[in-house]
Order: C-alpha cells, then structure tokens, then sequence
C-alpha cells in the first residue's frame, strides 16, 4: 500500500514544479495537491487554498479611489455569520480599508480610524455597535481578521512579524440588515462617507461563516485559507480569485497596484 509523504510548510517542494503532486502536511495534518501554480489544501472541513507567492497589492490615494466588490454583496446583506480577513499598509490614519452599508447604524466597515483606540470593526444594524481597539502604527503590514457570529464578535490584528491581539464583543445584533453591504468597497466605508484608505491592502477574504483562532493562524503563517467564499488576491488583477466572475471587483477613481506585499 501506498502512502503520501509528509511535509512541512518549510520542507515541502516548490509548486510550480510539481503540477499533480499529493502530500500530507503533518504541521496542518492535511492534504495537499499541487496545481502547478500553489498548494491546494483539504482539511476535515473543506477545500482550502494556500499560496506560497504574493507580488501585488493595491495603493489608495486617500482621496476617492476605491475597489467596488459589490457582487459580494450577497455575503454580507443578513448575515448572521461571517468572517472577513486582510492585509493593509496605512500611509495615514481615517479611512476604511473595509465597508459596506447606508448610514453610521446600518453597516459594516473596518477602519483604522486614528492612533489610540480608534480602530474599528463595526456591525451595525439600527445601532452604534463595534469593536474597537488600539489602531496598530502607520507604515508596516498588518493582519486583520473580523468574525462575527449571532451577536458575537472577534478582532485579531497581528503587525507582520509581531504578535497577534485579540478585542471579542459579545455585544453586537444578532444579524447585519438586508442592506449592510450596499456600496460594499475594499479602500472605503461606503458611497457617501468621505473616509477613503490612504495606504495598500492585499488579500481580501470572506467567509459566510465565523473562521477560529487557529484559522487565523494558519493565514498568517502558512497563507493558508480554509474554505473561503470569495477572495481578491489582488495580483495584479481585481478579478476574484476564489468564488467566480460574479465576486469581480472593480478598480475605481484610479487605485494602483503596488509591488509591495506582506510577503
């Protein structure tokens, strides 16, 4: 009988030179395929995407660029679970790298609003609820993932190479609204609000579900996305990346892409 041999993230081959190979990788105990291009995972609870290469992200002026992923809106609009989970380099602090919705109740957007405890990941549905939190310092790469679940909410932001802070609310409605993700942007809140990203964002993810602790992890230190809905990986292209043509974004008002990446 055959077996698959195991790996690591730090042993395993590259991917691009092995289209087809199956291994086990026994830091993640899952199952990994080559597609020629990266490392496709399946865990017990899905199909997972892991990338070992990154060399774009999107640069955003600060005045009124933005990346309009409304087809996603789907994801969003009454949801009573989600997760949403990036990378962003802040150039200056006030504008969201995150949002969606039609007023400051009804919405949800994250926002490294100012420096102290500004930062916010909203959900809200005819009220002012959010987590916030210290905003993390301007000019390096940083890791956001928000969750969100019946009412209850979790904010890990990690500075790339750093250690990673946790903010949880128990505190916020028991769904978004119908309409939370109108207008839904990467690099803005929302049409209306004149809060527009200044800085880079790369590898935009959404789940229609709440993600772990150690999902987050296996993000950060092995890029490594476990059945994600939609995801922008931003190389060079707004197109979606993982959920179909119909998640496309669109580049608006002039954002560029930058070479500069997380890793």
């Amino acid at each position: 009988m055959s077996t698959l041999t195991s790996y690591t993230s730090g042993t395993r081959p590259a991917a691009s030179s092995n289209s087809g190979l199956c291994i086990f990788r026994s830091d993640t105990n899952a199952i990994e395929v080559s597609d020629g291009t990266s490392w496709q995972t399946y865990n017990s609870d899905g199909a997972s995407s892991t990338f070992s290469s990154n060399s774009y992200s999107v640069d955003f002026d600060g005045s009124n660029d933005y990346i309009d992923i409304s087809g996603a809106a789907g994801l969003l609009n009454s949801a009573t679970a989600f997760s949403i989970s990036l990378w962003y380099y802040a150039d200056a602090y006030g504008g969201a790298v995150f949002g969606g919705g039609t007023s400051g109740t009804n919405g949800v957007w994250i926002l490294p609003y100012a420096s102290g405890s500004n930062f916010f990941f909203a959900v809200r549905n005819g009220g002012s609820t959010s987590i916030t939190t210290t905003s993390p310092a301007l000019n390096q790469w940083v890791h956001v993932a928000a969750t969100f679940n019946a009412g209850n909410g979790a904010l890990y932001l990690t500075p790339s190479g750093g250690s990673t802070t946790t903010t949880t609310s128990t505190s916020l409605p028991s769904s978004l609204s119908s309409s939370a993700a109108t207008d839904l942007s990467i690099g803005r809140l929302a049409a209306g609000f004149n809060f527009y990203f200044n800085g880079k964002v790369d590898e935009v993810a959404i789940w229609n579900r709440e993600i772990s602790s150690s999902e987050v992890s296996d993000i950060i230190n092995n890029k490594s996305y476990s059945a994600v809905s939609a995801m922008w990986r931003l190389e060079n292209t707004a197109a979606a990346t993982i959920g179909g043509s119909g998640y496309d974004g669109t580049l608006t008002n002039g954002p560029t892409y930058s070479t500069s990446t997380p890793y």
